[in-house]
């Protein structure tokens, strides 16, 4: 798939900037401050980002679905609570283990992968 990202403001570590971002075969192949059409592959799929800003995506380290604390459970599920953090732009995340007093972490993790909780990965 071939898609042309342009109108947009994007963002790296250094600055905010006007671009064009030419993706092909689910890569950035280049990011110009404007392709001629001589540049842009046929069949491409152009995105008008007028008015948004275009960023990487996003690693939330500290999750915690699922989470059983205190006396109550935290809301969401893995499914969920993926799909929200994606329309925010969150690629990434990395839940918290639930680590019992006198347990070693990876217990806890190996728990909640298996425990077979209703919805945890998958819908």
């Amino acid at each position: 798939m071939n898609i042309l990202i342009k109108n947009g403001r994007l963002v790296s570590a250094e600055r905010i900037e006007d671009k064009e971002i030419l993706i092909a075969d689910d890569k950035i192949k280049s990011v110009k401050d404007k392709f001629s059409a001589s540049e842009l592959p046929p069949n491409l799929d152009i995105i008008d980002a007028v008015g948004s800003y275009v960023m990487p995506g996003i690693i939330d380290a500290h999750t915690h679905y699922r989470l059983v604390s205190r006396g109550t459970v935290t809301a969401d599920r893995f499914y969920e609570g993926s799909v929200l953090a994606a329309f925010g732009g969150v690629t990434t995340v990395i839940d918290f283990s639930d680590h019992r007093s006198g347990k070693r972490i990876a217990d806890g993790a190996g728990k909640f992968l298996t425990a077979g909780l209703p919805g945890a990965y998958k819908r």
